[in-house]
C-alpha cells in the first residue's frame, strides 16, 4: 500500500517577498511532514512525505474517520515547545513495547494544516472544512492568521524559537507532489505587509 497523495511542497520566500490580504499565515513546525488517510475505518494510515508508512510508530495519532489530512507530526515538551528530537526518537522502532515506552517519554501530536478530501477546492475553503472537524486525542489543528498579523506573529516565532512561518495564498489549489510559489516558507527575514 502506498500513500494516496504526494504532499504539495513550498518555496522559500525571497527577501523582497511582500504579504497582502491574499495570504494566510501558519507556524512552520519542526517535525515530520505526514499524510494521514482515515477513509478506511479499519485501516487508517500515516505516510511520510516520501511515502513511508509510519503508522506503527505513532499509535496515538487518531484523527476522525473518513478524511485525508496533510500536516506535521510534532513533539512537544512539558512547556509546549516543539521538540524535533522527540519525533526522531520515535522513528524506526519495530517493537510494540518500545513504541509504547517511547510514546510516554516523547509525546507527539499530529498537527493538521490541510484537509485533502477535495483537491479542486481553494485553500481557504479547505480550511473551512477542516474547521468543521472536532479535534481529538493525538492530533490538533494548526492555527491560521491573516497576513496583517505578521508583526505580532514574527515576535512570537522569534521569542519561542519556532522555525518560522508559512504563508499560503487563500486561492491556492492543492497540487500533489509539486513545489509551488503559492506556499512560502518564511525563516530569516520578516516580509513587508501591504493591504
Amino acid at each position: 500500500m502506498t500513500s494516496p497523495i504526494k504532499p504539495m511542497l513550498l518555496h522559500h520566500a525571497e527577501q523582497d517577498f511582500v504579504l497582502s490580504d491574499a495570504w494566510l499565515l501558519e507556524l512552520k513546525y519542526d517535525g515530520i511532514r505526514a499524510i494521514v488517510d482515515t477513509r478506511d475505518e479499519d485501516d487508517y494510515r500515516i505516510w511520510t512525505r516520501k511515502g513511508v508508512d509510519i503508522t506503527f510508530q505513532f499509535p496515538e495519532v487518531k484523527p476522525p474517520q473518513g478524511h485525508i489530512f496533510d500536516g506535521e507530526i510534532v513533539g512537544f515538551d512539558e512547556n509546549g515547545f516543539h521538540k524535533l528530537n522527540y519525533v526522531q526518537r520515535r522513528m524506526g522502532i519495530v517493537s510494540r513495547s518500545k513504541v509504547l515506552e517511547r510514546m510516554q517519554r516523547f509525546p507527539i501530536k499530529f498537527v493538521a494544516f490541510d484537509i485533502l478530501d477535495d483537491l479542486t477546492m481553494e485553500y481557504e475553503f479547505r480550511l473551512d472544512d477542516l474547521d468543521g472537524i472536532t479535534i481529538g486525542p493525538g492530533w490538533d489543528r494548526s492555527p491560521v492568521w491573516p497576513a496583517e498579523k505578521i508583526d505580532t506573529l514574527w515576535e512570537y516565532v522569534k521569542s519561542n524559537n519556532i522555525e518560522g512561518l508559512v504563508a499560503k495564498r487563500k486561492d491556492s489549489k492543492y497540487i500533489e507532489g509539486q513545489r509551488t510559489y503559492n506556499w512560502r516558507k518564511i525563516k530569516h527575514d520578516k516580509p513587508a505587509y501591504r493591504d
